[in-house]
């Protein structure tokens, strides 16, 4: 922390003196036609499934806060070879952050909707979807269903900052080969005393999770199996994440895991626990949903970092806010090397249409899975 006032304000002082951060460069090119654009995931788990469609918009649009949402299309669901069902428009308003003619930011509700189609899809189902508009063109795709990927749970030990050391028994998976697995943990409800020794002192807190809490925690493991995707690695060669991904096998696999919820995470801490619910889930995607929501993460730059497992955090670890200058220039860099070759990394679509009037998005199916342990 001690650095951080220091970058903060050196940094200002930098940008401000650059001429390019506030330069405007009028845009002479041509305005492009909207194309259809739809996001749809179903779950297998559910009845219910949603179908989200809007069109794409010229980018110095301005003149509306409302979302393009098309309330007019066509929307369409078959699985396998039934009759197809048509799914049915579903108004709603949300609260987004909108810059007003004063420059300032404020909330403003805009109109939405998405589509609402109950059809019950198991594993192995071919779901098509099909979507048209007459003006924004058609959109068209088609899922196998995974299948579920149930778990078993065996807690070990737990330590003395907290972390739940067990192993996750997966069966052999069923469903097609290239399906990918991504396991989560929630914690959803948990009672434990966090003591503190501080320079000859004693300090106690009782920490509480309700299970309308739903706290997510950060997973671990060393699994090979968490190696053949992109998942972080931390330095001490531990998978983790929020989320974990992994390829289905058609083997049973014993997985070793470790929860953290990275309450105790400086020295002298002990986390002692009362209680504890948590919930591992085990969710199915298809190969589609994979390739979508990685390629989103490239787009971004969404960062995979997670912090070490509590019980391995260093000095340098709880110090991680100071950085040096060096480093942060780089990281700046870095940004700008991003942002100048945004084109360089594409959002994948599944969806076909009609020539010169391609749609945007993508559909996929997956199947969740739960299993809660209950800890004390």
């Amino acid at each position: 922390m001690k650095v951080r006032l220091y970058i903060i304000v050196l940094i200002t002082v930098v940008l401000s003196s650059c001429d390019f951060f506030y330069s405007t460069v009028e845009y002479k090119g041509k305005e492009s036609e909207p194309h259809l654009c739809v996001l749809s995931q179903f779950n297998a788990a559910q009845t219910e499934q949603r179908i989200y469609v809007s069109h794409s918009e010229f980018f110095l649009r301005t003149e509306t806060n409302d979302l393009p949402y098309v309330s007019d299309a066509i929307v369409q669901v078959q699985v396998n070879n039934n009759p197809a069902v048509k799914a049915e428009y579903v108004p709603y308003s949300s609260s987004m952050v909108v810059k007003d003619e004063n420059g300032a930011w404020n909330y403003s509700n805009a109109q939405g909707g998405y589509y609402a189609v109950n059809v019950p899809v198991t594993a192995s189902d071919k779901v098509s979807l099909h979507v048209e508009h007459p003006t924004y063109g058609k959109a068209e795709a088609e899922q196998i269903s995974p299948d579920s990927q149930p778990a078993q749970i065996k807690v070990d030990s737990v330590s003395r900052y907290g972390e739940v050391y067990g192993q996750l028994t997966l069966p052999a998976y069923r469903g097609a080969e290239d399906d990918v697995l991504t396991i989560l943990c929630r914690i959803d409800s948990c009672v434990a005393r966090l003591t503190i020794e501080h320079k000859g002192r004693t300090f106690t807190d009782t920490i509480r999770v309700r299970k309308d809490d739903q706290l997510a925690a950060v997973i671990y493991s060393q699994n090979e199996l968490f190696g053949r995707l992109d998942n972080y690695q931390t330095p001490l060669g531990y998978y983790g994440g929020w989320a974990l991904d992994a390829p289905v096998t058609k083997e049973q696999q014993n997985v070793p895991f470790i929860v953290d919820m990275h309450v105790a995470m400086i020295d002298g801490c002990t986390l002692e626990i009362d209680s504890l619910t948590f919930t591992i889930i085990t969710n199915v995607r298809t190969q589609d949903d994979y390739k979508y929501f990685a390629s989103a993460d490239r787009v971004t730059g969404r960062s995979l970092y997670v912090s070490e497992l509590s019980s391995q955090r260093t000095s340098q670890d709880q110090e991680e806010d100071d950085i040096s200058i060096e480093e942060l220039m780089y990281n700046i860099g870095t940004m700008f090397d991003v942002l100048g070759n945004a084109e360089s990394n594409q959002l994948y679509s599944n969806l076909t249409g009609i020539k010169n009037m391609e749609p945007i998005g993508f559909f996929s199916i997956t199947h969740t899975s739960e299993t809660t342990y209950k800890l004390k």
